[in-house]
């Protein structure tokens, strides 16, 4: 038997490589495409979340830029709707924090589009929730689009441009002024708007390596919103976009890219070996004050050298000021890093980073063998110290604790049977140490009666997030038991999720050992037509054609005989990437 993976990485990079004509644009306006490759499971080539990250830590030093309506009024946080005509950078310069940067040895850049406040500083066409529309289109520069200045300017002078994205958004109802948080489910008319704007960031400024989301799990909880739903947009739009959020957990809990927000007390730890970024700001203000204290070189140095260490990038905030410029002692201090900080050639490669779950499941409901279940897939993870020890941020750290003796159980009940459930997470509590599963078992149901075994094992003692993969399975059950705990006699989660590992089989295929020369690039995506071919093995042969979302939900399934696969005919999906399976048929 063989095995071959879709892997939705290439769908970006493959794209890309194709250069449509304009004709051929015309042609495919309209119509359904897929865009996937295969290749062996033991490949000399290809990108993947590993590898992406790999390349991400190699960037070690980036510029952090807090400018948006909170630059014209610091001193607030989430505040209620100003006059948009304040906001005038009257001498917006990109160029020059892009030299800034540059001169720095910085890499990459990460620029607030969007904070807490609502106000957009993109040429924005959503259609607003809450009238009039809060964007730069209102403000005392209409034409400005700062987002694609900036993006310009830092890839002109060969710096990567990522973006950041707040969740909250006081000005479209979702939240309110000092950042008081949505209690309840996001409404579809929500869910659109904010899929919408991140739609806009992600289609029209060409390749964002890095996208951070704030607002979200600290406030309103992965589950109000499920996570899936956001990772989906985002990895369909760009595949090699890596994301990241704000949360505070130093835990790769749900993210490709662990955040560390160092005004909150947070240091990344010594002997980390997940792939990170710490971010200070250079003037102690996370947006451009009148008066501040500038970091000096030699702490800007020592954050550089103990950082590169910890395989942790330093994204440095560097706040414009209202005119839309750095400030001139910014600007020389970012010079004086550059000619004194050169990156540590020797230093060791990112270790092997642990399984992540690239394709989560958002349960519906959960039950537990005692305590409150619903606390364990609620989404809220946001405790945090400077030792991960003593303090909780609202709405805090909920938890799911279980009482009686071992074994304790929690399962999640994924609403429907899903394809190819491969992959359980699991988050210890932060603030505290017991309670911290060590000795677990991962079983699995379609009926919530039956359920199989498909992993056991033991976590360390520790903190960290863990999960454990095991062969794919059909599932609508997931449920992890603690037959272990490192203290006391209670098994705690903070949060326990899942998620699907996507893969083709292909059977009875005498041995090939070689790449199907019908998935060229090339041939692969001008197959935009509706139609595809298999390559010649399958010519004439009975196949099972599954198509699924990036999250593994099974959205068609067909057999074919005459070796094409119409997804006009056969599939009716709309445009977008879509993992595939294919099974020879006995």
């Amino acid at each position: 038997m063989n095995r071959f993976f879709i892997r939705r990485s290439f769908a970006a990079l493959f794209w890309r490589m194709t250069r449509f004509s304009s004709a051929d644009r015309r042609q495919l306006k309209g119509k359904p495409f897929l865009c996937f490759f295969f290749f062996f499971l033991a490949p000399s080539f290809g990108w993947n979340t590993d590898s992406l990250l790999r390349s991400h830590i190699e960037l070690r030093f980036g510029m952090f830029m807090h400018f948006n309506m909170n630059t014209y009024y610091p001193s607030e946080w989430a505040n209620d709707r100003h006059n948009p005509l304040v906001f005038n950078p009257s001498n917006l310069d990109c160029n020059q924090w892009a030299t800034a940067a540059k001169n720095a040895k910085m890499t990459y850049g990460v620029l607030t589009a969007k904070h807490h406040d609502g106000f957009v500083i993109w040429q924005s066409d959503v259609t607003p929730l809450v009238t009039p529309a809060y964007t730069i289109k209102e403000s005392s520069v209409p034409t400005m689009d700062v987002v694609k200045s900036y993006c310009e300017a830092f890839r002109a002078q060969g710096l990567l441009p990522g973006l950041y994205y707040s969740m909250l958004d006081v000005a479209q109802s979702i939240g309110s002024a000092g950042g008081s948080c949505p209690k309840t489910p996001w409404t579809p008319a929500q869910k659109k708007f904010v899929c919408g704007q991140i739609t806009e960031l992600l289609s029209n400024y060409g390749e964002i390596p890095i996208f951070m989301i704030d607002g979200w799990d600290w406030c309103m909880g992965h589950k109000n919103f499920p996570y899936q739903d956001i990772r989906d947009t985002i990895k369909k739009l760009q595949p090699n976009c890596l994301i990241t959020d704000m949360n505070g957990l130093m835990s790769p809990w749900e993210v490709d890219i662990i955040f560390v927000e160092e005004p909150k007390g947070l240091f990344c730890p010594p002997g980390n070996t997940y792939a990170a970024c710490q971010a200070p700001t250079i003037t102690g203000n996370w947006f451009c004050t009148s008066s501040y204290t500038l970091m000096t070189l030699q702490n800007i140095l020592s954050h550089l050298t103990t950082l590169e260490s910890r395989y942790c990038n330093l994204l440095l905030n560097c706040p414009p000021n209202r005119e839309g410029t750095m400030n001139t002692d910014i600007v020389n201090r970012l010079s004086e890093v550059g000619a004194s900080w050169s990156p540590n050639a020797s230093r060791a490669p990112l270790p092997a980073q642990p399984a992540n779950i690239d394709y989560p499941i958002t349960p519906s409901t959960a039950t537990a063998s005692s305590g409150t279940a619903a606390n364990a897939i609620d989404g809220f993870a946001d405790c945090y110290s400077s030792d991960q020890q003593t303090y909780c941020t609202r709405p805090g750290e909920t938890l799911w604790s279980s009482s009686g003796s071992l074994p304790q159980y929690v399962t999640m009940d994924l609403g429907t049977v899903v394809q190819n459930i491969g992959i359980v997470g699991y988050l210890p509590q932060a603030a505290a140490t017991e309670g911290q599963i060590t000795g677990y078992t991962v079983s699995l149901s379609t009926d919530g009666t039956t359920f199989s075994t498909v992993s056991n094992g033991t976590w360390p003692a520790n903190r960290n997030y863990k999960t454990v993969t095991f062969t794919p399975t059909a599932a609508r059950y997931v449920r992890l038991t603690a037959t272990a705990v490192s203290s006391g006699s209670a098994a705690i989660a903070s949060e326990v999720d899942c998620g699907v590992v996507p893969s083709t089989t292909v059977s009875g295929m005498g041995g090939v050992r070689r790449r199907p020369t019908a998935f060229s690039v090339q041939a692969t995506c001008r197959m935009a037509n509706g139609r595809f071919v298999f390559p010649g093995d399958f010519s004439g042969r009975a196949v099972s054609v599954g198509v699924y979302n990036l999250s593994g939900k099974l959205l068609r399934r067909a057999a074919i005989e005459e070796g094409i696969f119409d997804m006009e005919k056969n599939g009716r999906l709309p445009e977008g990437v879509y993992i595939v399976t294919i099974n020879r048929l006995p």
